[in-house]
């Protein structure tokens, strides 16, 4: 079993989540995004790709198709290239941690493609979404640090949830962030942790 993965979604006055599924299959190589994207998110297929290649990360050569739910909603901005990214790669990924199987996932960031992650702003909506869909983990740029912490705090000390906010994670490149899922153990996500 896969972990859940998602992204922000900025596009609805109230924050919450879109989430990311893919199926794979062995014919023509092509990738292909559905459930309502906007051009930019179209062209997330091509930055997507090239982030994989350049981070010399094995790209399926398959039949890629990448649902971004919920489908009737019209997604809009960058931000959920880092999760289409990583959902991609975990269809190549014979075997994974067990501990990673039940566990959820927010990744939010553009892709370039040389494989590093940019901000995309909304981080206050992304860390209040993931604490009222009671996500794990949130992995963010880490040129996000500063407003993350701040975010936290304000959602900590208001009190609105009485569960924990995400674990959130900084990373640099889609590298560092398949390594983070790909190698998953509490342990080693202790090193990256935010707060």
């Amino acid at each position: 079993m896969l972990p859940k993965i998602g992204a922000p979604l900025n596009c609805d006055p109230t924050p919450m989540l879109q989430w990311v599924e893919v199926s794979s299959s062995f014919q023509i190589p092509h990738f292909q995004i559905v459930g309502l994207p906007s051009p930019e998110v179209s062209e997330a297929k091509e930055r997507v790709k090239a982030a994989i290649e350049t981070s010399e990360l094995p790209f399926p050569k398959k039949r890629i198709v990448v649902n971004l739910s919920p489908a009737n909603i019209k997604k809009q901005g960058t931000n959920a290239d880092l999760a289409i990214a990583l959902s991609v790669l975990l269809t190549k990924k014979p075997s994974l941690s067990p501990e990673l199987e039940h566990t959820k996932w927010v990744a939010c960031g553009e892709l370039g493609l040389d494989g590093n992650v940019k901000p995309v702003g909304q981080i206050t909506r992304a860390i209040y979404a993931c604490t009222k869909e009671r996500v794990d983990f949130l992995l963010l740029p880490v040129s996000e640090k500063i407003q993350a912490y701040e975010s936290l705090k304000v959602i900590k000390e208001s009190c609105v949830f009485k569960n924990k906010p995400p674990v959130i994670l900084l990373i640099e490149n889609l590298s560092e962030a398949w390594k983070i899922l790909s190698e998953f153990s509490a342990e080693q996500c202790n090193q990256y942790e935010l707060i």
